[in-house]
């Protein structure tokens, strides 16, 4: 099985000597992980969230695999300090919690769409951040009701959310379970 793709290269671990567990995030087959070796001379060149195009190939889908990678286009934008700090995040969040080889082109739309933000001002950066991690939830499944209250149906003063089921109420009706409810 081969499979030519383009994606967000997300992070990689050393493997022995000249070999690296490399994890990618395609457009058409979502997050793989697989195997990359190099030449003792030249290491894997790529920053975290760089756009890539890869050749990815085994005998069964559900193998490691060995994966080619050529650099589409680095992220040059905003290598501050918050720019790396959101850079590995998102990176880190794709990696622990996206299933392998499930493509969700909603949370790759959104990803692009963040690193193409890192360049603007920085309360921008942190606003686009925290709406990319409410639609990372959302479009895993986890979908955060910041609507309206779940008991009242008022949709005015939403001052608490519920861990448990991301539903979001009032300040009149959250205030006895203040300790158990976080604060928005």
């Amino acid at each position: 099985m081969k499979i030519n793709d383009s994606g967000f290269f997300l992070g990689s671990k050393k493997y022995g000597e000249s070999s690296m567990i490399v994890y990618i995030f395609s457009k058409n087959n979502g997050l793989i992980k697989s195997f990359s070796r190099f030449k003792k001379k030249s290491t894997l060149g790529f920053t975290i969230l760089d756009e890539v195009n890869f050749t990815w190939q085994s005998k069964q889908k559900d193998s490691l695999g060995y994966i080619n990678l050529d650099l589409e286009a680095s992220i040059k934008k905003n290598n501050s300090f918050i720019g790396t700090l959101i850079k590995s995040s998102a990176s880190e969040l794709c990696i622990k919690f996206l299933p392998l080889w499930q493509q969700n082109i909603e949370i790759y739309n959104d990803l692009k769409k963040l690193i193409n933000n890192l360049d603007k001002k920085i309360e921008l950066i942190i606003f686009n951040y925290v709406w990319w991690e409410i639609l990372f939830l959302k479009n895993s499944g986890y979908g955060i009701n910041l609507e309206k209250c779940s008991v009242s149906g008022s949709k005015e003063k939403l001052y608490y959310i519920s861990p448990n089921s991301g539903n979001s109420v009032t300040y009149s009706v959250g205030y006895k379970y203040r300790k158990k409810l976080f604060r928005l």
